[in-house]
């Protein structure tokens, strides 16, 4: 099992969540893995925004009873010990059979003040990491971070950093004062997911101003992909656009090579060699 973090030290103009949700979509369209996506905020936050998971897009089951699945449901299997790893994808919603499921925020006021208590997340964390072969966590934005998100952060085989082609935002994170504790140990994989190609801070001249040694992987700015977003319908664009028969646009490009960076440096290169092979 590898677990992804998607986070951003922008307070919410990177694009991060959008990024994750897209991340997972395409990985799960190209590749045979079994995976999880989620985030540690209230219902309908996060990449649940790109998502119409009322009213069966999500799930074409019309049994499905909303308050049963995701944080909610977590957290009353956690008080009552009864969560495993052979019930746990039964409190999910299924976005893509076998491929991709997605855990909901929380919705009740009752069970709220749980989602900040790191031994629940933890129990959560760790029991998904034994079902999906790939668990990604939206961590959202800003530099000042809780405990369960720390704690997140911490179990994390790659973090995926959104950075905004903004000076001021990338002065005050190249500088690393304010980096969430932990952060310098992890391995970080930068990117641009709103990327204005047209922009003279180019990731190249943003590498050389700042020193940076790795790579920023860029996905440029789609208006389609913000309409669709805006839609909550991600997945139904994400899969037209994968099974065009055009030629790839530059978001399709910056997709493909984020998502196989993304499985190379989280220890599933096992599953890139699966389709190298014709797996």
């Amino acid at each position: 099992m590898s677990m992804v973090v998607f986070w951003s030290p922008v307070q919410g103009r990177s694009g991060s969540s959008t990024l994750a949700l897209a991340s997972a979509l395409t990985l799960g369209f190209r590749y045979r893995i079994r995976q999880l996506l989620t985030h540690l905020g209230c219902r309908g936050n996060g990449p649940e925004q790109g998502l119409s998971l009322a009213g069966g897009t999500g799930t074409d089951n019309p049994d499905y009873h909303f308050s049963n699945h995701g944080w909610d449901a977590m957290q009353r299997m956690y008080l009552s010990r009864s969560l495993t790893k052979y019930n746990f994808c039964s409190y999910t919603l299924p976005m893509l059979e076998e491929r991709l499921d997605v855990l909901m925020g929380i919705e009740s006021a009752d069970f709220r003040y749980q989602t900040d208590n790191p031994a629940l997340v933890n129990t959560v964390m760790d029991t998904a990491s034994q079902y999906y072969e790939l668990v990604i966590v939206d961590l959202g934005s800003g530099m000042l971070l809780q405990e369960k998100e720390l704690n997140v952060m911490k179990k994390a085989d790659l973090v995926v950093v959104s950075l905004t082609q903004n000076t001021s935002d990338l002065d005050i994170f190249f500088s690393q004062e304010q980096w969430p504790e932990m952060l310098a140990e992890k391995e970080q994989l930068y990117t641009i997911p709103k990327y204005d190609i047209t922009s003279r801070f180019t990731a190249a001249n943003i590498r050389r101003r700042y020193d940076v040694k790795q790579p920023i992987y860029t996905v440029p700015y789609h208006t389609d992909v913000m309409d669709s977003w805006n839609r909550k319908d991600m997945k139904s664009w994400v899969q037209q656009n994968m099974n065009s028969s055009r030629v790839r646009s530059d978001w399709q490009e910056g997709m493909h090579d984020l998502t196989k960076m993304i499985l190379e440096n989280s220890g599933l290169q096992s599953i890139l060699k699966q389709i190298e092979r014709g797996a």
